[in-house]
């Protein structure tokens, strides 16, 4: 498995230390992200870009009685 990238990175300082949260949200947006999606859907497999009214269900999952969306920060990570 490869490194930490910089998404990774800047997620664990910013928990650290609160003045880098900017950094955080700055490389997320810069970032290609991954997630899972559930229902049928016209997408090919592999990237796809939303135009504005698209929808997606994301997947998620419960613990603790709270829902969590499944979001992964490399294609590596994902298929683990």
């Amino acid at each position: 498995m490869s490194d930490v990238n910089a998404l990774e990175r800047f997620l664990l300082v910013s928990k650290i230390n609160k003045q880098h949260e900017g950094d955080f949200f700055r490389i997320f947006l810069e970032s290609e992200v991954y997630f899972i999606i559930s229902g049928n859907l016209n997408f090919e497999e592999g990237r796809a870009i939303l135009r504005p009214g698209d929808k997606l269900k994301l997947k998620s999952i419960e613990k603790d009685g709270k829902n969590y969306i499944l979001l992964f920060s490399s294609l590596e990570i994902l298929e683990m």
